[in-house]
């Protein structure tokens, strides 16, 4: 009886803890909100393209949107799939222009000097 009150105990305090955090989100400007998601989705996308390389776009595409559902719950019963898929066009565009910078390009491509 004792595990139970605790474990209902503990289920509460991290829903509360939970939704703390996703009130704090969803009062922030949309455009902050769309910054802090673009953001996460640039580290997402950086991370398939690392394991998974060139011309895998709808396995690196899953890759990402399955690491959002679990990271992002909440966010993605918000976000429809279509647009789940213009937000990471977006931050495809962001990491194209970071990968400009040698030192990301070559963290992301493997390359190393030799």
């Amino acid at each position: 009886m004792n595990t139970i009150i605790i474990a209902i105990t503990i289920g509460i305090i991290f829903g509360a803890i939970g939704g703390f955090f996703f009130k704090q989100f969803l009062d922030k400007p949309t455009e902050a909100k769309k910054h802090l998601v673009l953001n996460y989705l640039v580290y997402a996308v950086a991370l398939a393209e690392q394991a998974f390389g060139a011309k895998t776009g709808k396995l690196k595409l899953a890759k990402v949107y399955n690491e959002f559902v679990v990271e992002m719950p909440a966010l993605a019963k918000i976000f429809s799939y279509e647009a789940f898929c213009n937000l990471v066009d977006e931050a495809l565009v962001i990491l194209r222009n970071m990968l400009q910078n040698q030192s990301i390009e070559e963290v992301i491509n493997g390359v190393t000097e030799e």
